[in-house]
């Protein structure tokens, strides 16, 4: 049904001679967890199979086929349909624009991407109401799935920890509201098996990690937008620990 649809409206684009000047861009909501990490439903966890979504963006100056590796947002989607369209925000904007990303597929970033649980049912922007429902779940530790997939209705439901997490194109580092940590490299643990956290060579990257997500978690508007340094190399070694001295 979304094949038919995407093809009816193209169709319609092409036959008013629209298309050539027309920005089309598709999504989808998070991808249930089915399985992956011992989780059977929902999609609140911050791993990869939960957190990426597709993203196609086709258009005036795009090249057909480019494929864009820079981390990109939620909150960049509305930035884009802004400046294509040239209207002026009534907020402040957290995300950025993906038109000079998609037009040059060859653009790198090393803006890091915030990701975070809330309370469900609520925004939290200004001007919209927040349910009492999310009131109460913003003072506790934990928030509950509501987001089940059919095939796990009858299995028993899951209370996850609330989250804090910050993506890089390298690392993934999370806080839960419970006092657990992890941490992966992407590079060399794709499918984030073995936690990192405390391993000592990567104890200067944790570091690093650490700061970029107090900073993600407080900014707004262009700050959150920020391009940082490289974080820096992990050890090649683990470090020893120091004897005791006698």
């Amino acid at each position: 049904a979304v094949d038919e649809a995407i093809e009816r409206i193209t169709n319609e684009l092409a036959a008013r001679g629209a298309l050539g000047n027309t920005y089309i861009l598709f999504t989808s909501d998070n991808g249930f967890m089915q399985g992956q990490h011992r989780l059977h439903q929902g999609k609140f966890a911050p791993y990869e199979p939960s957190v990426q979504v597709p993203l196609l963006l086709r258009g005036p100056g795009i090249p057909a086929g480019g494929q864009q590796k820079a981390p990109v947002w939620n909150g960049d989607i509305t930035a884009t349909v802004l400046d294509v369209s040239g209207a002026q925000p009534g907020l402040e904007q957290d995300g950025r624009s993906l038109l000079p990303y998609a037009q040059d597929p060859s653009l790198r970033s090393r803006r890091p991407i915030l990701i975070e649980t809330g309370p469900p049912g609520a925004t939290n922007e200004p001007g919209t109401p927040v349910s009492a429902t999310s009131a109460k779940a913003n003072a506790g530790k934990y928030v509950k799935n509501l987001d089940l997939d059919r095939t796990a209705q009858i299995a028993r439901a899951i209370v996850a920890p609330k989250y804090r997490a910050i993506h890089t194109n390298r690392y993934l580092l999370v806080k839960y509201g419970n006092g657990n940590r992890e941490m992966y490299d992407l590079k060399r643990d794709r499918l984030q098996l073995k936690s990192i956290y405390k391993d000592s060579r990567y104890f200067r990257v944790r570091k690093y990690l650490l700061k970029k997500l107090a900073h993600l978690s407080k900014c707004r508007g262009a700050r959150c937008r920020r391009e940082f340094k490289k974080p820096p190399k992990p050890l090649a070694k683990r470090k020893r620990p120091n004897k005791k001295q006698r």
